[in-house]
């Protein structure tokens, strides 16, 4: 299901208040489950969610997982992204 404009700008409120580091259009946060405090990245082109992203810069934790598969999100942008995480934390 595509997330509501509300829930993608609380996601990416949520990613820049907590510092992660920004993803390529058309990449988007799409919702951020506050409960397990994760984001998941949503794909505007694909209309899919493809990566979810667990972000703590004060314990100095990061992990990047895919969820789904689309032609934009691939192994060498999540890696770029996971990188520019590390390098925050």
């Amino acid at each position: 299901e595509a997330p509501c404009e509300a829930d993608k700008a609380d996601a990416q409120k949520a990613a820049e208040n907590k510092g992660v580091p920004s993803i390529p259009n058309p990449l988007t946060w799409g919702f951020h489950d506050k409960k397990r405090k994760e984001l998941y990245i949503w794909c505007e082109a694909c209309k899919a969610y493809v990566g979810q992203v667990k972000f703590n810069v004060q314990t100095r934790q990061s992990y990047s997982a895919p969820v789904g598969r689309c032609t934009h999100y691939t192994a060498g942008v999540r890696s770029k992204h996971v990188a520019e995480m590390q390098a925050v934390c």
